[in-house]
């Protein structure tokens, strides 16, 4: 008696199965996207609040150089004056209300939140810590602000005139 022909192909429960595995595996793929455009929108918000930061710090030490009055150095709010004199904004020069939202870079319509402070530390040196964050919406209040801003911080100093 000959044997039965065997039959080629795949049976329904072999192609579902596949389905259901190439399906999961989609799935899986998929799901990572949206983390992985929150981390690029993550990383853009740092480099814009680091580019604002090296910007308002580095026009802030530029500014102090011009101090060259010994006494000026004593008064913390004529040391601000000066300091933040070029910054670009007026509202830089809050100690306690976030300031902003300021547009930067000018002219590519993202916007920037900051708060800024500079203190005394003793003897012609003096502390500017500045809080920025991306953004034209968030916490106005000073305490949940900082809580969520990247800071950045230098230190001014006055050695007297060379």
């Amino acid at each position: 008696m000959p044997l039965p022909e065997r039959k080629h192909g795949f049976s329904l429960i072999e192609i579902n199965l596949a389905i259901f595995v190439v399906a999961i595996g989609m799935l899986t793929l998929f799901s990572l996207f949206p983390t992985g455009m929150k981390q690029v929108e993550t990383a853009h918000e740092d480099t814009q609040a680091a580019l604002f930061a090296d910007y308002v710090l580095n026009t802030i030490r530029a500014n102090t150089i011009a101090i060259t009055n010994p006494a000026d150095w004593a008064d913390p709010g004529q040391v601000r004056q000066v300091a933040v004199a070029d910054v670009g904004t007026e509202d830089v020069a809050h100690d306690d209300a976030v300031g902003g939202p300021v547009e930067f870079p000018v002219g590519s319509g993202l916007q920037m939140r900051y708060l800024l402070n500079i203190n005394s530390a003793g003897s012609g040196v003096y502390a500017a810590t500045l809080w920025c964050k991306s953004g034209e919406y968030g916490a106005t209040k000073r305490d949940t602000f900082e809580e969520t801003a990247s800071k950045f911080y230098t230190k001014l100093f006055y050695s007297g005139m060379p």
